[in-house]
């Protein structure tokens, strides 16, 4: 009976024990909302409740991050709508300045409206929000541009996290947007030289007619076929250059030198008829950037006002420039190009019949020993004289300098960019021997350099890579002659440096005169290489196909301040008595090349700049005395257009040849549009064109030499507002792309949440009637319990 009754006892206790345990839990649940409180009471519902928190978390850190996003993307969009429209403004502006109705007064308000326009872009592009610059890359605290257009920021895009491992984009930075690179768009180049029909009197502006594709090359020449002062003789339009007349116009020459769109440069010469067309000559000038009849690499047009535009239609990145040049020999006599008509068979029978007679009476004179009577003699007709044309071949030379001061011939440009060459003058003869063009204290050039990857050079870049041909890397190989750079340098103090940059052997010779002497000095092109077993510097000599556009920056800014080498530099093998040992500068000479280089970077500063293009700042001055010019050595020689000998030996007059392996500076074709931008300095030039009254480029005014002038200003405008249209573009759809995602992260965080709640959430109502049941439970537990305990021995008897 004890055993019994504490059986029921126990059995008692432990349901009273589990009803406590689950109304704890109920209550728990009803406090907490949450069917566990600790991993041990359920591992599965734990770990899955976890993993949905974090999700939740996720998702509401991406919607945070988006809607910071979201901010920065609207600011951007508006920014560049403002923009824009600006740029609607600006254009309006610049038609109204294209009528070629306007006083100075009148385009000088124009420009200053379309000043304001452009610093009002300026300011936009410098947007903050918060202090944070919209379009400076990552670089969110500095300033993007300056009032030059100059850029600050960096090209580096901010990210934003929109799922795992997911990262979008949401900013454009300012070199995208104003320095930024369209791919649809294709390179057109310009002459600046207007081609006029040159048998009209071209100084009379009445009687300037600009050529067409449908006029011949003699009409291009024209008056000049002759030359001046003739006996006052000379062509006219209404008299000859017809067709089937008798004229003898010799033959044109046209020389050639340009660099194709994949960057392969080109030396050529062709000869055309006087009754050819100037279409002709267009396609010959597209069959030598690789025009085929398959094939159409460039196409060549005459613009209405006589300029000769080329786009290229292959190549992305292209490189292509052109400069042209025709000679014509000309006649010092009316009767080489239209002769008199030839005698007739009687008139030469006459004279043969008055010179018989008139033998016959002297010889009847003579036998009688008298006089001759001159009443007996008969007049002598005169017959017309004949004379040989002119010999066409005086315009063929190999050397184009020949061309120059010639009376015999006459030159026609077709480019002529003004440049000043090394001996002082300008004229569409000279390419690539020009000097930088100067603009207060910066020298400047007007190629870029690009590499073989169609990479904007740098300082960094090796020049093997943007060699417009093969460098000559073997310095025993003589079949062909050192690839050398040629430097001419005028120094702050005005010494002049000629120089040679010796790629091949790696050396630097200048040559200049200094107190009344000739002096020459050579020093080794080198680099400093940390050597760290030794942990000391050594200034290496550098392999010729390592060279870098920093060691020639260095050699220029050397010697256009003056700090050059007091004597020749001295390579010694760095381990004497090691075989190939690096080949090193001695103490001495590397001491005083440390001390040159520094003193003279603190003077100028020499490199390629965004562009690619070769600059030099003279730090000490607001107006520079320096003068620089760099081209190929062998260019502009005896033989730049010679292409050898014919099977007779005779020279070969037509042909095509490599051109230079580098060109710095070129008088040459003119940028009209390109696949870059940069709008505040491509608005600089606009408002500069319609300040001075440029309508289009013109070699006739000195202003206009390198200006394509407000007709060229129109379509690059064009390019620009769609350039920012594009940008527009992409901004928006990066908003909503991001807002996309805000959007599903917010729905997504919605139905995990609803997950969540349904995993590890307690129902109320169920823990309500859990807690309901356990109590209940719980009350008859303590009920039997009591009624056990009031039971005693006398219940059993």
């Amino acid at each position: 009976m004890r055993i019994t009754s504490s059986y029921i006892y126990s059995q008692n206790l432990n349901n009273f024990q589990r009803q406590q345990n689950l109304i704890n839990d109920a209550n728990n649940r009803l406090s907490s909302g949450l069917k566990i409180s600790n991993s041990y009471e359920d591992a599965g519902m734990f770990s899955e409740g976890s993993r949905l928190v974090y999700e939740l978390a996720t998702f509401q850190q991406i919607s945070e991050a988006a809607s910071k996003a979201i901010n920065i993307t609207k600011n951007s969009d508006k920014a560049i709508d403002e923009m824009s429209k600006s740029l609607d403004q600006f254009k309006n502006k610049l038609i109204q300045s294209a009528n070629e109705v306007h006083s100075d007064t009148s385009l000088n308000a124009l420009a200053n409206d379309l000043q304001k326009i452009r610093d009002h872009i300026v300011n936009i592009a410098n947007t903050s929000i918060n202090g944070q610059y919209l379009f400076s890359g990552t670089s969110i605290g500095t300033k993007p541009f300056d009032e030059k257009g100059n850029y600050f920021g960096n090209n580096e895009n901010m990210q934003v996290l929109l799922g795992s491992n997911v990262y979008t984009e949401y900013n454009i930075s300012g070199q995208e947007l104003i320095k930024g690179v369209d791919n649809d768009y294709k390179k057109v180049i310009s002459t600046n030289v207007r081609l006029v029909d040159r048998r009209y009197d071209i100084n009379k502006p009445e009687e300037v007619h600009y050529i067409t594709q449908d006029n011949k090359i003699r009409d291009l020449i024209g008056k000049n076929y002759l030359k001046p002062n003739n006996d006052n003789k000379e062509l006219n339009v209404n008299d000859h250059f017809l067709d089937n007349d008798g004229a003898r116009f010799p033959d044109t020459y046209f020389y050639v030198r340009g660099t194709k769109g994949n960057g392969e440069s080109f030396k050529a010469k062709f000869k055309m008829e006087a009754n050819e067309s100037v279409g002709a000559m267009l396609t010959k000038i597209g069959e030598l950037y690789g025009n085929t009849k398959e094939n159409k690499v460039v196409d060549v047009t005459l613009s209405k006002n006589g300029t000769i535009e080329i786009t290229d239609l292959k190549n992305k990145e292209s490189q292509i420039n052109f400069s042209m040049f025709a000679s014509t020999a000309q006649a010092s006599d009316f009767g080489q190009i239209y002769p008199p008509k030839p005698p007739t068979q009687a008139e030469i029978d006459a004279v043969n019949a008055a010179v018989a007679h008139n033998e016959q009476v002297t010889n009847a004179a003579a036998a009688a020993g008298k006089p001759v009577d001159p009443k007996d003699l008969m007049p002598v007709p005169t017959l017309p004289v004949v004379p040989q044309p002119v010999n066409s071949q005086r315009a063929s030379v190999s050397d184009p300098s020949d061309l120059r001061n010639n009376d015999n011939v006459f030159v026609l440009e077709f480019t002529n960019t003004g440049n000043i060459d090394t001996s002082f003058t300008s004229d569409g003869i000279d390419y690539s021997r020009s000097l930088f063009a100067k603009k207060d204290n910066v020298l400047s050039s007007n190629i870029s350099q690009i590499d073989k990857n169609k990479n904007v050079a740098t300082d960094e870049t090796k020049l093997v890579n943007t060699a417009q041909g093969a460098i000559k890397l073997n310095p025993n190989d003589n079949t062909r002659p050192d690839s050398i750079l040629k430097l001419e340098i005028t120094s702050k103090n005005k010494v002049h440096y000629s120089i040679d940059f010796n790629i091949t052997q790696g050396t630097v010779t200048a040559n200049y005169r200094q107190n009344g002497q000739d002096r020459t000095v050579t020093m080794p092109i080198t680099n400093v290489v940390y050597d760290h077993n030794q942990h000391i510097s050594d200034s290496v000599k550098t392999d010729n196909k390592d060279i870098t556009y920093k060691q020639l920056g260095d050699v220029i800014s050397m010697f256009a301040t003056d700090n050059i080498p007091t004597r020749d530099y001295q390579l010694v093998p760095k381990y004497p008595n090691q075989a190939n040992s690096p080949m090193i500068l001695n103490d001495a000479d590397k001491a005083e090349l440390e001390s040159l280089l520094i003193s003279s970077k603190n003077a100028v500063d020499v490199g390629l700049n965004e562009r690619g293009q070769m600059t030099l700042t003279d730090k000490g001055a607001t107006t520079t005395k320096i003068d620089l010019a760099i081209f190929d050595a062998n260019t502009m020689n005896a033989d730049e257009f010679d292409f050898g000998t014919d099977a007779n030996g005779n020279p070969i007059q037509e042909g095509t040849k490599k051109g230079d392996l580098f060109n710095f500076n070129t008088n040459s074709s003119l940028i009209i549009d390109e696949s870059h931008v940069d709008i505040i300095k491509d608005l600089d030039k606009m408002i500069e064109a319609v300040r001075n009254g440029n309508y289009r480029a013109d070699s006739d005014n000195p202003e206009l030499l390198k200006s394509v002038g407000i007709q060229g200003a129109l379509k690059r405008i064009d390019h620009i507002q769609d350039h920012i249209n594009k940008i527009h573009t992409k901004i928006g759809a990066t908003q909503t792309s991001i807002q996309n995602s805000q959007d599903r992260a917010n729905l997504m965080k919605v139905n995990v949440d609803q997950v969540k709640a349904d995993v590890i959430n307690a129902d109320p109502a169920e823990s309500q009637l859990m807690l309901m049941q356990a109590t209940i439970t719980l009350q008859a537990t303590l009920q039997a319990t009591a009624q056990v305990s009031k039971l005693s021995l006398l219940n059993y008897m």
